[in-house]
């Protein structure tokens, strides 16, 4: 499939809960729970609360309040100043 100038590769690995996905020369690979989820990526496990929402994934760290709803999203990423 063409999207614009980029191509995407979309393949079902072994089992059902693996999607590789080629934009080009980039890769990615995601794998599913029984609840749709993203697991993993790549290297990345992706962590969910006991009501499902998502915690953290490879660039965010995310806070919800008592009434499920988003307050907060931190990057993952650690900021270095050069002098």
């Amino acid at each position: 499939m063409h999207i614009g100038n980029l191509l995407l590769f979309l393949e079902l690995a072994g089992d059902q809960n693996t999607v590789i996905l080629n934009w080009d020369l980039l890769k990615q690979v995601a794998q599913f729970n029984d609840a749709n989820q993203i697991e993993k990526k790549n290297d990345t496990n992706y962590q969910y609360d006991a009501d499902g929402n998502l915690l953290q994934d490879e660039h965010f760290q995310y806070t919800y309040n008592e009434a499920q709803r988003l307050t907060s999203v931190q990057s993952t990423r650690r900021c270095v100043k050069h002098s």
